[in-house]
């Protein structure tokens, strides 16, 4: 399900070519060897779902949220909730069901105004 706040669409995601040539990165594999299976996971900025999709692989419930709508709809079938919008805007946090065992802010920190 993609709950859409208000936001302008944005041109698809660096990342995709990145991960298409490359497979995930180093850290990108550490991180998801620090998620336990079967989980619940609040991902923030999963661009495309590249990450995503490996933890819904791993039987992984994910919810998102995700700034850029044609990244998130490729994120969304493998998550539960995706919502498009600012993880910098509260109240997109205020339908996101919780708890979770894992928060992932993978490669979002440099983008934020005030991180």
């Amino acid at each position: 399900m993609i709950d859409h706040a208000s936001t302008p669409a944005a041109a698809s995601s660096v990342y995709d070519k990145a991960v298409q040539q490359e497979g995930l990165s180093e850290t990108h594999r550490y991180l998801l060897q620090q998620i336990p299976p079967n989980c619940r996971v609040l991902e923030l900025g999963p661009a495309s779902g590249y990450m995503t999709r490996a933890m819904a692989e791993r039987g992984c419930l994910v919810d998102a949220i995700e700034l850029n709508e044609r990244d998130a709809q490729k994120a969304a079938p493998f998550c539960r909730r995706l919502i498009v919008g600012s993880v910098e805007d509260e109240a997109n946090f205020s339908s996101l069901p919780g708890p979770y065992d894992v928060a992932l802010m993978a490669d979002i920190l440099e983008h934020l105004r005030q991180p």
